[in-house]
């Protein structure tokens, strides 16, 4: 599902052979956490990003399926403690596909740009 990745963390998600989505990730950085109030997020967390642009693609479980694939190459690097994803309140649909993929909601936080979002967390150790 994830082919051609890139340099910097980064990969299309293909399905059936049709690039539907996109997902990134990078290390969580510690600013960014600080000022979204999230410090208890240790150094060196992964913070991972991702869209799926066609429609007919949701409720198939390629969200889920593309987290896990990006977590599992990751999790060989002892360095990296934890994954997180950030995603609206309102978002029920990433909020599920995050916890198939293993996440749980760890709270609550006030993005000033985005508004009401959940950090939602997993230990490198449970992939």
């Amino acid at each position: 599902m994830i082919e051609r990745p890139a340099e910097g963390g980064d990969a299309l998600i293909v399905a059936d052979g049709v690039a539907v989505g996109y997902v990134r990730w990078q290390k969580a950085p510690r600013a960014e956490l600080e000022a979204a109030g999230l410090s208890e997020i240790p150094d060196g967390t992964i913070d991972i990003d991702i869209a799926i642009g066609e429609a007919d693609t949701i409720g198939r479980g390629i969200p889920s399926r593309a987290l896990k694939q990006v977590m599992e190459k990751l999790a060989a690097d002892r360095g990296i403690p934890m994954f997180i994803m950030a995603t609206s309140v309102e978002n029920t649909g990433a909020i599920r596909a995050c916890e198939k993929a293993g996440f749980r909601r760890l709270r609550r936080f006030l993005d000033p740009e985005y508004g009401e979002m959940w950090v939602l967390t997993v230990d490198r150790s449970a992939v």
